[in-house]
Parts: structure tokens; sequence; C-alpha cells
């Protein structure tokens, strides 16, 4: 049998495997990710699994192919010769196809790893409409882009005389059995939607035909001709994503970011804000989306929401619990009128289906599943509505001085908003773009829903919402400056991180905080503070059990760091994976990038971490190759150090107790051939002669591959403790 896909061959052999028709399968995991930007190209990992059959000496297996229309965006059509394969989670075109539809191509870098640890590389992918040629039928999919997809199929003519297909059958392929090549894999995303009710078996044959949106394809085993190979494939691939994105993500959480000016395009998002932004009879905010074209470039959508909302479905008809936590998550939604129902826009190009899927996390303390929209999802003219919005500028405060800021207060304090982007309204005209389709059970009529609040997975639900804050804020800085203050300086997102001097000043703070934000429809939960009278007086009218945080772990996460508030200080929290016999690159990367230290506090540790990665890099290790014996002892060694970290406390609070009287910063840093940092220190004095000296925050970076002299690495690291001042200027 000729494999399906060439590219994930096993290599020809004359012996026959034992045995008839087995199949290869793979598990599907996917790890979701929050939708970022189109022009960061950022893309979910995901894995691919494709599998073949094998035949047994005397037996060809027929795959299933169907020949669809395939239109660009420019409405452009041709013929299009597809394989349908159920085993492949992702889709593929043919770069000679691609080119004569000239579709506009997205620049990836994706590795397609297959059997043996064979890698491809997918440089492009692009969006094209599948449409029936016996149906209405039709979808919009993206492709990833490769060279070659296989080999004609099937392999050699096969002899039809003897198959009775009824004639009544429209064929997806009428030329199923000549062998020709294959333009297209539709994979597992679209297979089963395709499929119909219907299927036949041919008399005095192992073919089975089966209907779907596309025609009857024809597929099973059939007898071989004898003077034709015998090959066996079974295939197992993965596909990561924007892996060098990820690393280098990766590098940049230990970059000291400084604030540029606002492009174009976002001016124009924050002006549309300024000028569009409304608060109704009880305050809420009221936003219009900004669209940066007109919304008309958008095609139909709803097919393909309604198709991804049938896999969720199955998904969740697996999952009990996940079942009980979605619906319960919906029904909330429809509750508190943050979405309705309604009746089916007529027109298109009005509205927008937002295809919707559960993300699940076991650590949160409060809500574990997330309902995430993606409107990142092409519609049948290839854009979508992320396309046609305006993402907006960031105008929060950046983490580093946020938390460095955090530190020096004697008093300090934690909360976050409920529910904060489903607290602002979107104006009613604008919700149109914002449908979904659900249904609690599969015996239910299917239903369409507007949702009537900023949406998570919007392209500018971010801007948006902290926009409002900062409104907010502005038009209560009369009445309460220092708590306003605090919501445009001390806010990330809805993560609140601030505090004050004096236990009165904190008390005071807290509450001018809670009464500006209910002004804007606002509520503060999951409070946590340094001092237990903080919590005392928090007013919980409805009883609400997240109020104030359970700190059954003795520390809170904040932004990603882990807080004791009893004691007061940081702590880090280490979990190995179990020791594995192989140890790869990408392995040692995933472990790397779960220690987060956004203000270089184990920066010595983490340096040693990035240095050993750099020099994977430039042994020139493959990603899933396996480490020298030597290296991977070496590796061994400083996994198991990163359980000290287990043990480290670092205080919160950097100032001393007591009437400061003078306030100094001093400034490290220096230089190796292997890496270079800087740190910088608090030195306080109170009025009894006391001095404190504290670690305020800590930068480091490897060193370039390329040679460069230590006199110059040494003003590297000078120019990153100037750097490393930027936050810092309000202590003194």
């Amino acid at each position: 049998m000729k494999a399906h896909n060439s590219l994930l061959h096993l290599p020809k052999s004359n012996s026959s495997m034992a045995g008839g028709s087995e199949n290869a399968t793979a598990s599907l995991i996917t790890n979701t990710v929050e939708n970022e930007s189109k022009e960061k190209n950022v893309y979910n990992f995901e894995s691919i699994s494709a599998h073949s059959s094998q035949r047994s000496s005397n037996k060809q297996i027929l795959l299933s192919t169907a020949v669809v229309i395939m239109r660009n965006a420019r409405g452009e059509s041709t013929a299009c010769r597809v394989l349908l394969d159920s085993g492949s989670q992702s889709n593929f075109i043919s770069k000679s196809m691609s080119q004569t539809l000239r579709l506009n191509k997205t620049r990836v870098s994706c590795t397609i790893i297959g059997i043996n640890e064979s890698a491809h590389n997918a440089s492009y992918m692009a969006s094209a409409n599948i449409e029936s040629r016996v149906s209405s039928y039709k979808v919009n999919i993206d492709f990833y882009i490769l060279p070659r997809l296989t080999g004609n199929i099937p392999l050699s003519k096969i002899d039809v005389s003897k198959f009775q297909i009824p004639a009544e059958f429209k064929l997806a392929d009428p030329t199923y059995s000549e062998p020709q090549k294959i333009d297209a894999i539709l994979g597992s995303e679209v297979f089963y939607d395709l499929l119909c009710a219907n299927q036949f078996k041919l008399p005095q044959s192992n073919l089975i035909m089966q209907e779907t949106q596309l025609g009857w394809i024809v597929a099973g085993s059939t007898q071989a001709r004898e003077d034709i190979s015998r090959t066996s494939t079974v295939a197992l691939c993965t596909s990561l994503s924007k892996l060098e994105e990820q690393v280098s993500k990766f590098w940049r959480t230990e970059e000291i970011g400084s604030k540029t000016a606002f492009t174009l395009e976002e001016k124009v998002c924050r002006e549309h804000f300024e000028n569009t932004v409304q608060r109704d009879e009880q305050g809420r905010f009221v936003v219009q989306l900004p669209f940066r074209d007109n919304a008309k470039k958008l095609g139909d959508s709803k097919p393909t929401a309604t198709r991804r909302f049938h896999g969720l479905e199955k998904r969740l008809l697996t999952s009990p619990r996940l079942k009980i936590e979605y619906s319960k998550f919906m029904k909330e939604y429809e509750d508190l009128e943050h979405m309705t129902r309604v009746k089916m826009c007529s027109n298109a190009k009005e509205n927008y289906y937002l295809p919707h899927h559960a993300v699940w996390r076991e650590d949160s303390v409060t809500t574990k599943l997330r309902v995430v929209f993606d409107a990142s999802c092409k519609t049948t003219s290839g854009v979508s509505l992320n396309d046609v919005l305006l993402k907006g500028p960031c105008i929060q405060e950046d983490l580093i001085n946020l938390l460095t800021r955090f530190r020096k207060h004697r008093y300090a304090m934690t909360a976050d908003i409920s529910k904060m982007y489903r607290r602002i309204w979107v104006a009613p005209n604008h919700r149109t773009y914002q449908q979904i389709v659900w249904r609690p059970a599969p015996d239910q009529e299917l239903h369409q829903f507007q949702l009537n609040t900023i949406t998570y997975g919007t392209v500018p639900a971010s801007f948006l919402a902290t926009a409002c804050l900062h409104r907010l804020a502005d038009e209560e800085s009369n009445l309460y400056p220092d708590a306003c203050n605090a919501i445009k300086q001390d806010f990330y997102m809805d993560d609140y991180l601030g505090g004050a001097e004096s236990l009165q000043g904190a008390i005071t703070l807290r509450d001018d905080i809670i009464e500006v934000l209910k002004k804007g429809g606002f509520d503060l939960r999951k409070w946590t503070a340094s001092d237990p009278e903080l919590l005392t007086g928090l007013a919980n009218k409805e009883n609400d059990s997240t109020l104030i945080l359970d700190l059954s772990e003795n520390s809170a996460k904040i932004l990603g760091l882990r807080w004791d508030p009893s004691d007061d200080v940081f702590k880090y929290k280490v979990k190995l994976s179990e020791r594995k016999t192989i140890v790869t690159k990408r392995q040692i990367l995933s472990e790397i990038a779960t220690i987060f230290d956004p203000l270089g506090l184990i920066s010595p540790v983490v340096i040693k971490a990035k240095i050993k990665m750099q020099h994977l890099w430039a042994m020139g290790i493959g990603w899933d190759e396996a480490l020298p014996e030597e290296t991977m002892l070496d590796w061994y060694k400083f996994r198991e150090s990163l359980l000290l970290l287990n043990n480290l406390f670092i205080p919160r609070c950097i100032v001393i107790t007591g009437e400061i009287i003078d306030v100094q910063i001093h400034g490290f840093s220096d230089a190796s051939i292997e890496a270079f940092g800087a740190c910088l220190y608090l030195i306080t004095t109170n009025n009894q002669g006391e001095r404190s000296s504290r670690l305020i925050c800590a930068k480091s970076r490897v060193a370039p591959l390329k040679s460069i002299s230590l006199p110059r690495l040494e003003l590297c690291g000078a120019r990153t403790a100037v750097l490393a001042k930027r936050p810092v200027g309000t202590f003194s």
C-alpha cells in the first residue's frame, strides 16, 4: 500500500509484516493558550497524529478521497483532490495547490516530527474555503503548506468492473480507482462533520461506501496487483507551532521593559474609546468594538462555529465533570444576562459566531473552568473578527514596576476584580459580532446567543477593560485621589497589589478603592493582606465564599509569585517531574521555563539554567535528540539542586521599620565571558540610626554566542544596571 503522507514513511522493506491490517493510533493533547494578535503570528501548541493501515502480501488498502471546490479569499476557485484522514489533527495543502490559488500565506515555524524522529518544517499556513460538488456544504479551513504531501493514491489502478456501485450514488471522487496526486489532506477537524448516516458494503468485496457531505467515499481492502511492491506505514507526528517564539518569550522574562510611544493604530484605538465610551444608569461602562476596517469584510462564520461546537459536545460527553462545569458556567452567563438568546441574523456579514472551548486549571482556587471564545477563527472570506479589530495600546503598569512598588509598602494587600470583563457592556449594535451556538444537551435544539459584555478572546478586550478602569479613576479622582491613583498604578489587569505605610492608611485606601470600583460596577474579591486587621470589616452582603482568599497552602499566587502573607515573605515552589532515562533539549527548556522570576530575586539560579541551554544550542543538538551522557548527568545534578529553592524565603517589604530619614539605592554590575548582569539594593536608615539593606531586583543575560570582549560585556552590565533603576525611581 502507498502511504498517504510520504513525510511519515517507514523505509520500504521486502519482507512483509506479520498479520493483516492494523492501525496506529495516538492520543490528542491540546494545550490552549490565550489568543494573541495576528501580527505576532502566535498559534496554539497541538499534537498531530497521522495514521495509515498496512496490508498483507496480496491486499491493497484503498483510502478515502474526494474532489472538492477550493476557493481563495478573492473568490477564485479550482478543483482539488483531497484525502480524508481521521487520524490527522491538522490539515495540509501542497505548495503547488497554494500557488495555483494564490493563497494569502502566514509565516509560521512548525516542526513536524515523524517516525524515528524524522523532522520536516512547515514555514507557512494558509486559509481556504472548501465547497462540496454535490451539496451546499462549505467550510473555511487553515492548512499547513508542505512541498509534497504524498505520492499518487491509489498506488495502482484498481479494476472496478466487478464492483456493483448503485447508479444513484454520487461519488465524492469519480476517479477514486485511478492513481492521482493528492492536493490536500483534511484531518479530524472536519472529518466527522462530513460523515452522514448512510453506509453501504459493496457485495463480494471488503470495500465500504460511506455517505458524506462531499458525496459517497470508498474505502477498504481490495486485491493488489502482483507487480506492486509491498509497503507498510505506521506514523505519528507532532507539530509544535512557533517553538522559537516560546523560547524567545522565556528569554524576555529577564528583559527590562521601557515604555514606547503609541503606534498610529494604538492612538486611533484610544481615541475611538474616548469618543464612544458611555456609562449606563447603574454606572456600568458601555463600550463599542474598535473596528480596524469595515466589518463587512467578514464572511459566514456560523458553519465553522457550529462544526466546532459539535466537536466540543462530543468531548463533553466523554467527561461528565467537565460537562457539568461547562453547563454551569454557561447557565450563569445567561442568568446574569451576560448572554441572551437571539434569533438567527439573516445577513451573515452583519454578525460573527465565536467558537468556544474549555480551559481547565486544576490549581485555580476559585475558577477551575474558563470558557474561551475564539475570535481568531476565519470566516468564509478568510477574515476573522480579530482581523478587523484594533488591539489598542498597553496602558497598564509594567509588571516589574508594580511588583517593586508592592515591596515598599509596610502594610500590603492584594485582591482581584470578580469577572472583570463581564462587568463591562458592549454596545447593543456591536453585540451581533459576539454570537455563539449552545445547548446544554445533544437532545435539545441548538440555539443562538449573543454575548453582551467584553469577551475574553477578542483582541481589544484587555485594552478596553483597563481603559474603563482608568476612565473611572479619572472621573472619581477629585473625591478619592489616593484610591484613584492606586487604581491606575497598582492594577495589573484584574489583579490589585497595593498597600500603605500605616495600618489605618491601608484600611482607608482599601475602603476607598472598593467604593470607587463599585461606582463602575466592579467588585473586589480574594483579599489577602500582610496584617489580619486589613481583612476585618470587609462587607460581605452576598455571602461570597471567595471574598477572602483561603490560604490552605499558606501562600497566595500574585502575578505568578507565591506570597505568604502571614510571614510576609515570597516563596518558591519547585516540583520536579519524574526523572527520565532520556533527556532532550525540549524537556530541559520545559523545566527551566517553570521558574518564574520577574524581579530576578533568584537570578544566580536562572542564569545558570540559561547558560546550560545556550551550550545545548551551540552544540547543535535537536529538540528531541538525546543528550550526551556527560551533559545529561550535569543537568540531573543541577535539576536536583532546584529543590533547594523550596527552602528559600525572601522578605517582601524592603524598607526598615520606624521613621525613615535616609534612602539610598546602590547598583552593582559585573560580567564574565558567559553572562552579565546587575542588581539594585535599597539602603534605608531610620531615626534610631538602624540601617537595612534589601535586594530590590536583579537582571542577568547570557553573553552572545558571537565573541565579545570582556570590557564590552561589562558595559552591557552597566547599561543593565541603569535600565533596572527606572522602575525604582519612586523610592527617593
